[in-house]
């Protein structure tokens, strides 16, 4: 199936009115096609290591695109339930904020707790579309028996400060908390070259310029 992606939506997704006033000084460009030695090279730039970073396939990619900050958090319960945090944390699932503070959220996560559960996405459907960097399919047998899995989205496009400022302390931070289990899954929310030619040129037609990198 071709993927045509209205780039309005695109456009008002990147462009929004926290990505506007800090995309210049943290370096937000346009998404471009990356291989995996780009990203590779960018993680460990950063200071993030590379285990269990993966990427979507090009049928889930805008779909999770909209659906989560950048970097940002989504947290899933041993069920695989998607945990609406923001609810959690700031008692309103339409909370406002460019500093959402994923840190002390994930710092309080706890295996005995009870959270508010979001319906839009199962844990299932993300582990559906995992693809290594090089675009090799993944085994749902990564997400072992935990109390929570912790997707950590970032991307290339979204500039090195903002991946540096977050995805090593979000890390550190479930590390450090002794009241639950995690698995951690670092999913790259940039087009891949190994998506092909249709989906890519597709893209192209909507108007952004995708040079492959």
């Amino acid at each position: 199936m071709k993927h045509k992606i209205p780039i309005i939506l695109l456009a008002a997704f990147l462009l929004s009115s926290c990505t506007q006033v800090v995309s210049k000084i943290y370096g937000i460009k346009k998404p471009k096609p990356k291989r995996e030695e780009i990203l590779l090279h960018f993680l460990d730039k950063q200071g993030v290591s590379p285990n269990n970073a993966f990427a979507l396939s090009d049928s889930s990619w805008f779909g999770l695109l909209t659906m989560t900050r950048l970097p940002g958090i989504m947290v899933f319960d041993s069920m695989g339930n998607k945990i609406d945090w923001v609810l959690a944390f700031y008692g309103t699932s339409d909370a406002k904020t460019c500093t959402a503070d994923e840190r002390s959220f994930l710092s309080k996560l706890d295996a005995k707790a009870e959270y508010p559960i979001d319906s839009t996405v199962k844990l299932s459907f993300i582990t559906s579309h995992l693809f290594t960097l090089s675009g090799i399919p993944v085994s749902p047998t990564i997400i072992q028996n935990k109390s929570f899995t912790v997707i950590l989205t970032w991307a290339y496009f979204m500039g090195g400060r903002l991946t540096r400022n977050n995805l090593p302390y979000w890390e550190e931070t479930l590390a450090n908390n002794g009241n639950a289990t995690f698995n951690i899954v670092k999913v790259d929310l940039d087009p891949q070259i190994w998506w092909g030619d249709d989906f890519l040129g597709n893209m192209r037609l909507t108007g952004l310029k995708l040079d492959s990198q």
